[in-house]
């Protein structure tokens, strides 16, 4: 006897063909058929569920971390560019001024000038108001290394806001004229 195919047709093999199709295919059809592309986003994702594997490489930019995200934990200090303001920090001026008076250029920074007005009294000038700035003098030799005698003092000079006045002092206490480095940290 010969049977039709129409009446192998039925419901339940039409589901059972469907149910293996989509087995086999591991659900891709029903993406096909139904989800359109980029459609899912967060809110369809489950927490912990995207892994580190599963970024792409440079996938996350700057733009795309909110601020105060990373900590230098997070960071390969290997991987970062030399500081262009690391050779001198922006808030420090320094003065070499020799027991003469005179203004050691290369080992000053924002320093414009500076005066012996007499015996172990200077004037050290800078590029700015050093009002409110703490200024720490210590005796020293430009270019030379070694232990050094006596006493410095320095305080802001009055009627002149950019200015110090420094006094050098020998051990005894007596005005005396002496190499010395001032800081300036504002």
């Amino acid at each position: 006897m010969k049977t039709s195919l129409k009446s192998r047709i039925t419901y339940a093999n039409v589901a059972s063909t469907l149910a293996i199709v989509m087995v086999v295919g591991g659900g891709g059809t029903a993406v096909a058929a139904g989800v359109a592309r980029n459609s899912v986003g967060s809110p369809q994702l489950k927490t912990g569920a995207v892994k580190t594997v599963d970024i792409g490489r440079n996938a996350v930019t700057s733009a795309k971390v909110g601020p105060n995200a990373l900590t230098g934990a997070d960071i390969r200090e290997s991987t970062l560019g030399r500081v262009p303001s690391a050779d001198r920090a922006a808030n420090l001026l320094a003065a070499t001024v020799q027991s003469a008076g005179t203004l050691v250029p290369g080992q000053s920074t924002g320093a414009t000038s500076s005066v012996r007005l007499s015996a172990g009294q200077y004037e050290v000038s800078f590029n700015r108001n050093v009002r409110g700035c703490a200024i720490a003098p210590s005796l020293s030799s430009p270019g030379a290394g070694g232990l050094f005698t006596g006493e410095i003092q320095a305080t802001g000079r009055a009627g002149n806001d950019n200015a110090v006045h420094v006094i050098t002092l020998s051990s005894a206490g007596a005005l005396t004229d002496r190499s010395f480095t001032v800081l300036a940290v504002c």
